[in-house]
C-alpha cells in the first residue's frame, strides 16, 4: 500500500504568493458563457444565411446585410461575455478604411460591434475550424505576405468592399501586445491603401478589468498562452470595460512608411497604457504571420 502522499493526485500548478490564479475560478460562469456565445453564434449565422438567399445578387444589400449580421454578433459576444462597450468618438462612415492597436481576440468583438467591418486576415485563418469557415463567409479578406503576386488581388478585393460600403480592419503592428504601449506599425500592411490613395482612419482600443489583482493585461490580452486557457480567463471574470477611441481625422499617403508612421503617431497619442501583468505573468507577445516579412524595404 502506498504512502497517503503518493497516492494523493497531483495538484494543478498554483499562482506564486500574490498573483492570481492561473484557472478560472467560476467554471459555472464560464461554461455558461461559452454555450451561451456558441448558441448566439449558430442563430446568427442561420440568419445570416437565410438573409443571403433573398439579396444574394444585390451587392449593397449583401454587403449591408452582411454588416447588419457580423455587428450584432459582436454585440451579443460582448454582452454574454461581460465585456462593456465604451465608445469614445464615432465610428468611421461606411466605406473607410481603418486601423487600431492589437490586444486581443476580444478585438474583433469589439471592432465587429462598433463597425461590422471586414478584416484583413493571415490566410492561416481560413484554414482554422470553424472560424476560417465563418471568417470566409463574413467577407474577411485573406492575404499571404509571402506571396507578392497575391498582393493586386487583395488590392482588388480591398477597393470592391469599400465600394460596397464596408469598413475594412487591419491591425498594423502584426501581432499582439499586453498594453503598455503601442508596437511600431508594419508598413507592408498598409500596402493595399497606400498605393491606391485611400484615406485611413484610425482607433485605439484598452481594457480594464477595474480589479488590480487581476489586470486586463493578463486576463484579456492574449499573448503567448493556449487559446483555450486565455479564453477561460476571460470568461472567468465578472465584467470587463473595452474602451475604443476613434480618430477624428483621416491619413492617406502614397508611401507606406510614411502611412504607418503618421498613423502609429495617432493611435501611440490617443492610447493610454494598460496596467502592467505581475511580473509572473509576463508573457512574450503573440506575433502573427501577418508580421513576419521583413520591413525594410
Amino acid at each position: 500500500m502506498q504512502p497517503e502522499d503518493q497516492r494523493r493526485k497531483p495538484e494543478a500548478a498554483s499562482a506564486p504568493s500574490g498573483l492570481p490564479s492561473p484557472l478560472p475560478k467560476r467554471p459555472v460562469l464560464v461554461a455558461w458563457r461559452v454555450v451561451a456565445s456558441l448558441t448566439a453564434t449558430c442563430g446568427l449565422f442561420a440568419l445570416w444565411a437565410v438573409g443571403l438567399a433573398l439579396v444574394a445578387w444585390l451587392p449593397r444589400p449583401r454587403a449591408a446585410w452582411r454588416r447588419a449580421i457580423f455587428s450584432a454578433w459582436g454585440r451579443s459576444l460582448c454582452k454574454l461575455c461581460g465585456v462593456r462597450l465604451v465608445v469614445i468618438g464615432r465610428a468611421p462612415d461606411e466605406g473607410a478604411f481603418l486601423v487600431c492597436n492589437h490586444l486581443s481576440f476580444v478585438d474583433i468583438w469589439v471592432l465587429a460591434a462598433t463597425t461590422g467591418g471586414r478584416f484583413v486576415s493571415m490566410a492561416e485563418v481560413a484554414r482554422w475550424p470553424l472560424i476560417g469557415f465563418m471568417a470566409r463567409c463574413l467577407g474577411t479578406i485573406f492575404i499571404r505576405r509571402e506571396r507578392r503576386r497575391d498582393i493586386p488581388e487583395v488590392n482588388r478585393q480591398i477597393a470592391r468592399a469599400l465600394e460596397s460600403g464596408d469598413t475594412v480592419l487591419v491591425f498594423p503592428e502584426g501581432g499582439n501586445s499586453q498594453g503598455e504601449s503601442v508596437r511600431p506599425f508594419k508598413p507592408s500592411l498598409l500596402e493595399p491603401v497606400a498605393a491606391n490613395g485611400h484615406a485611413v482612419a484610425w482607433a485605439t482600443l484598452r481594457y480594464d478589468t477595474h480589479d488590480p489583482d487581476v489586470p486586463a493585461s493578463w486576463a484579456v490580452c492574449w499573448v503567448q498562452s493556449a487559446f483555450a486557457a486565455q479564453l477561460a480567463r476571460l470568461l472567468s471574470l465578472p465584467a470587463v470595460e473595452a474602451r475604443i477611441v476613434f480618430g477624428s481625422g483621416r491619413e492617406h499617403d502614397g508611401d507606406r512608411k510614411q502611412l504607418a508612421a503618421r498613423l502609429e503617431r495617432h493611435v501611440a497619442a490617443a492610447f493610454a497604457p494598460m496596467a502592467p501583468p505581475p511580473e509572473g505573468w509576463r508573457e512574450a507577445p503573440l506575433v502573427h504571420g501577418l508580421a513576419r516579412r521583413d520591413d525594410s524595404a
